[in-house]
């Protein structure tokens, strides 16, 4: 009993990383849906940013969730098919997630669409820019909105979820911006 106590305020901890840069990440889970919206200022050159978030090989570098991620197919209308293997754990519950997504480019970001019959997920969609922030800074801004097919047991209960997505996406903006500070990724430990 003590160690389920144990496991549990370490999962509930609060983040111990301090920042003085603005910050806002959104996460809601109402049991069945995933809202996402983040606003966040990261100490690297615009250019390495918008090539890491282009990258479908740098995605398990800086996003802790997903193991691996490989193209599928250019499909004609200019998307490109991504496959991304998730692993997400809250507490002692894990899953093994697979999520295909239809990515569209622009200049200054981008769009993915998740196609349903190939995913672990009903729906999902991600937009998202990157912009030129104060000094050497740059600014990313993204929402998203998933549906996954299986749902978390509810003793865990919304507010565990929601607390892990938003660690997955305060750790992942670090090593975002670790990895675009250093200009390449592989030699970045994960």
């Amino acid at each position: 009993m003590r160690g389920l106590l144990l496991i549990f305020l370490l999962a509930v901890a609060p983040p111990s990383v301090a920042d003085d840069r603005q910050k806002r990440i959104d996460v809601e889970y109402d049991g069945r849906v995933i809202d996402i919206q983040i606003e966040a200022d990261l100490r690297a050159p615009l250019a390495n940013v918008r090539e890491l978030m282009r990258d479908h090989k740098a995605l398990p570098h800086f996003l802790p969730m997903v193991s691996r991620s490989d193209i599928v197919a250019t499909r004609p209308d200019g998307a490109t098919r991504t496959r991304a293997d998730l692993h997400a754990c809250v507490l002692f519950v894990c899953r093994e997630l697979r999520q295909v997504l239809d990515l569209r480019y622009e200049d200054s970001g981008g769009s993915a669409v998740t196609v349903p019959m190939l995913s672990d997920f009903r729906s999902g969609r991600v937009n998202w820019r990157t912009e030129d922030g104060p000094d050497t800074t740059s600014r990313l801004v993204l929402t998203a909105r998933f549906e996954p097919r299986r749902t978390v047991p509810p003793v865990l209960g919304p507010w565990l979820v929601k607390r892990k997505i938003r660690r997955e996406i305060e750790a992942g903006l670090q090593r975002l911006e670790r990895i675009a500070v250093g200009g390449y990724y592989a030699s970045q430990p994960r």
